[in-house]
């Protein structure tokens, strides 16, 4: 795998290898079972699978147990987007764009665990009646949710999935489209833009 990643990307090839392999090991084991936070049974698509409602009502030794694991898969995450930006000066011209891509991607990773992060830490300030707390980290969780969206909308080949999804004309806000509210972009519009307004009546509390 490595020597094939060489000859796609030149010598930025082993750096890819090293961060596909922590992506594939920090799924793996978030995955298993969300951080103790939830049980992949309980969840027909990803959408759900580590969200607000989930965390509202998690005590505290739940909380506790679950702050450990996924400060340790946005940590990284954020690695893996650096060792990525490392290696931009050793790829092979032509791999530019698909490099890229696997930047990107691998920066919506990284503010996905990131905010999961913010999420449970502003949740254990709450359990602890540490409100003020709560209400700064739950506006940093909403920044790394904002950052996440301008990721998955700037990607390269949107207007492909515009095409896939049926959009023939261009839209002001993507958000009310029936676009974003089913097929391909579900988990943005249930998880994201829900979490997202969610976020903001908790901190107006």
């Amino acid at each position: 795998m490595i020597g094939y990643l060489i000859l796609i990307y030149g010598e930025a090839g082993e750096p890819v290898y090293q961060v596909l392999e922590k992506t594939q090991k920090v799924w793996e084991e978030f995955l298993a079972d969300f951080c103790g936070i939830a049980l992949y049974k309980d969840y027909y698509r990803m959408a759900w699978m580590f969200g607000l409602h989930r965390l509202m009502n998690a005590g505290l030794p739940k909380l506790r147990q679950s702050s450990g694991r996924i400060e340790k898969y946005a940590h990284r995450m954020s690695a893996a987007v650096r060792l990525l930006e490392r290696s931009r000066k050793d790829v092979r011209p032509l791999a530019l764009l698909r490099f890229d891509d696997l930047v990107q991607q691998t920066r919506i990773f990284a503010e996905f665990f990131t905010s999961r992060r913010l999420l449970v830490e502003a949740f254990l300030h709450r359990g602890n009646g540490d409100m003020g707390s709560m209400r700064r980290t739950l506006r940093l969780a909403y920044q790394a949710d904002q950052r996440l969206v301008d990721l998955a909308v700037s990607k390269p080949n949107l207007a492909d999935d515009f095409e896939m999804e049926g959009m023939t004309e261009p839209v002001n806000n993507l958000r009310d489209t029936p676009f974003m509210r089913q097929g391909a972009w579900d988990f943005l519009h249930n998880r994201v833009f829900k979490e997202m307004d969610a976020i903001q009546a908790l901190c107006r509390e």
